[in-house]
C-alpha cells in the first residue's frame, strides 16, 4: 500500500476492541508508545472498515468478540484490499482453531494481555510498528504444545470437517447445518459421523464441548460465534482444502521471534 510513513510523527494507528473501556486502554497505550502518533479507534467491524476505507492505518491493533461479524474476516483480507501496514492481535484467546486461524492469516503476531502488562505493551508497539514480529511467550508455548500433542483437532480433521463441525458445534441439526453450508443434508450427516468416529465421541453433547473448547464455536451474551467460518466457507471448493488437514507449520513457528 502506498501512503504510509516511515517515520514516528504522523503514524496512523487504529485500535479496534468491542468493548469502549479495553479501547481506550488499547489508545492510551499507542499515545504513550508514539506520542507523535494519530490513533483513532472502532467498537465494531462496521466502524473499522469505515475507518480504513476513510483512512488507511500503519497499524490496527485488534480482538475478538464483535457483535457484528468475525475479526478473521477483516484481517484476512486479500492484500490489495487491507488498509494498514501491520496488524497486532490483542487477545487472550488460545483455543487451538483460533490460534491456527491466527498462524494462517498475515499479522505481525499476538500480544497477551493475560500474562503481559500494559508496559509490555507500551514497549512493544514501537517494534511492531516499524515491522517487526511480536508474538508473546505464552501465545508460542501453547503453538509448541499444540504441535506436539499428535490429538490436536487440525492434525486429525480436513478443512471440511472443521467447516461442519463448527456449523453443528451450536447444536444445530443436520438440516439447519446443511441449509447454513449449502450443503446436502446426507452429507453433513455423513461428515458428523466421521467426527463422531475420529473424535471419539458418542453423543451431541460432547460434540458440542469439543466445539466450545477448541474455539470452533463461543456463544457470547446469547450469539453463536465461530471463528474462521467465513474463510473455511470460501474456501471450501478450493483444491488445496480438500486435500488434507490443516497443521501448524513448524518453519513459521520456528522463524518467529518473541523479542523480549
Amino acid at each position: 500500500m502506498s501512503g504510509f510513513k516511515s517515520e514516528p510523527v504522523g503514524w496512523q494507528v487504529l485500535a479496534l476492541k468491542a468493548d469502549c473501556v479495553y479501547v481506550a486502554a488499547l489508545r492510551h497505550a499507542v499515545e504513550r508508545a508514539c506520542p507523535g502518533a494519530v490513533v483513532r479507534t472502532a467498537c465494531s467491524l462496521a466502524e473499522a472498515r469505515a475507518a480504513l476505507t476513510e483512512q488507511p492505518v500503519d497499524l490496527l491493533l485488534a480482538g475478538f468478540g464483535f457483535a457484528d461479524g468475525d475479526v478473521l474476516s477483516l484481517i484476512g483480507t486479500q492484500s490489495s484490499e487491507r488498509g494498514w501496514r501491520q496488524a497486532l492481535i490483542v487477545t487472550a484467546r488460545k483455543e487451538e482453531h483460533v490460534l491456527s486461524l491466527l498462524r494462517s492469516v498475515r499479522i505481525a503476531g499476538v500480544f497477551d494481555p493475560d500474562e503481559e502488562d500494559f508496559a509490555r505493551l507500551v514497549a512493544v508497539l514501537p517494534e511492531v510498528l516499524v515491522g517487526r514480529a511480536y508474538w508473546s511467550s505464552s501465545v508460542l508455548a501453547r503453538f509448541r504444545r499444540l504441535m506436539e500433542e499428535g490429538g490436536a483437532l487440525c492434525r486429525r480433521l480436513t478443512p471440511v470437517e472443521l467447516l461442519v463441525f463448527s456449523a453443528v458445534g451450536d447444536g444445530s441439526d443436520d438440516a439447519a447445518a446443511a441449509a447454513r453450508l449449502e450443503m446436502a443434508e446426507s452429507y453433513v450427516k455423513r461428515v458428523r459421523d466421521t467426527l463422531h468416529e475420529k473424535l471419539g465421541v458418542q453423543h451431541k453433547g460432547e460434540l458440542l464441548r469439543l466445539a466450545s473448547e477448541s474455539g470452533l464455536v463461543r456463544i457470547v451474551a446469547g450469539q453463536v460465534q465461530r471463528p474462521g467460518f467465513a474463510r473455511l466457507l470460501a474456501c471450501r471448493g478450493e483444491k488445496r482444502c480438500g486435500s488434507g488437514p490443516l497443521i501448524f507449520g513448524q518453519e513459521k513457528l520456528s522463524a518467529t521471534r518473541n523479542r523480549q
